[in-house]
């Protein structure tokens, strides 16, 4: 959250960041051209699945708290969903006063309990009978962490790696209960699509290729960005910033410049869960690695996309202790 003073001397830059952050908070978070055609799945919802960690209260705390946000961005809506809040289908505005408001709570535990049971599981039969065919398309983005698979078990490596496929990316069940409550949920020939998304220490730090100019002797790397795939896994790398950081990252390393100071462009891994028979799976990770574009609060890609981002930025409301 930005401020600025009227006794202040501030820069139009400052100025701007507020009122852009103003526009977040207001839950306007892109402004796309009403005139231009959007392509196809820019039509498409996104759902984004958050969940808060060590929330409290002030008489109590809970381990979890989940959350949905859905952004409709032909529509320019942003909603909220979440059992814990006292009006639990919100506006993205309404959502962070119903943050702010849990420290208040004195049921806030048993609120964030209830809330963690199964959230996976409820939301996704919601979004399927919503969502029934496959021309009904809503995008479902989860951040997979240690956190979020104790209320979510299917997205671990280890579940996935265990689902029966009809095609790659096309499972004929996906466990959306938790470790201690499996629940096997058939997603087949509804709208749904899932994306799993991490951006911690599972993903590797950097990505880089050999430049035109290498050769055996020398060994020269030039900055990758884009969406690469390894496997049947994804990996979304930022442009490059005009920052000397990222270029001395390049070249050089702590070892030989110990005073140098280095910084790595953000990278994130994708995975397609869940999507359905004909889709391209490259055409729904590109979506995906461009809603991490469209905040105008940024002239520079965010690490998330866009659901994700703005879901982390509801946490500033909760009450810190």
């Amino acid at each position: 959250m930005q401020f600025v003073t009227p006794e202040e001397d501030a820069s139009q830059n400052k100025i701007e960041n507020a009122v852009y952050d103003l526009y977040r908070q207001l839950g306007v978070v892109t402004l796309l051209d009403s005139e231009r055609d959007q392509p196809d799945l820019a039509h498409t919802p996104c759902v984004g699945m958050h969940l808060c960690t060590q929330v409290h209260g002030i008489s109590n705390k809970a381990r979890f708290l989940p959350f949905y946000i859905t952004v409709d961005l032909i529509e320019g809506k942003t909603q909220v969903h979440c059992d814990a809040f006292s009006n639990q289908t919100v506006s993205y505005r309404e959502a962070c006063l119903e943050m702010a408001q849990l420290f208040w709570k004195s049921d806030l535990e048993q609120r964030c309990v209830a809330a963690s049971r199964t959230p996976a599981k409820q939301k996704l039969i919601e979004l399927k009978n919503r969502y029934n065919t496959p021309e009904n398309r809503v995008l479902v983005l989860v951040q997979s962490d240690g956190d979020t698979r104790v209320v979510w078990g299917g997205i671990s490596d280890k579940e996935i790696g265990g689902y029966d496929r009809a095609e790659a990316y096309y499972p004929t069940q996906v466990n959306v209960g938790t470790p201690h409550s499996p629940y096997l949920l058939s997603l087949a020939d509804s709208g749904v699509r899932i994306v799993r998304i991490r951006s911690n220490q599972e993903v590797p730090d950097y990505f880089t290729e050999l430049s035109a100019k290498a050769s055996d002797e020398n060994l020269q790397r030039s900055s990758a960005s884009g969406i690469f795939k390894y496997e049947d896994v994804y990996w979304g790398i930022h442009t490059k910033p005009n920052d000397m950081r990222y270029t001395h990252s390049l070249k050089e390393s702590k070892i030989d410049y110990p005073k140098h100071f280095f910084a790595e462009k953000d990278m994130i891994e994708l995975y397609p869960l869940q999507l359905q028979p004909g889709d391209d799976a490259a055409s729904w990770i590109f979506y995906t690695n461009a809603l991490r574009d469209l905040p105008i609060q940024y002239n520079q890609s965010t690490v998330l996309p866009l659901p994700l981002h703005l879901a982390k930025g509801l946490e500033e409301y909760l009450f810190k202790v």
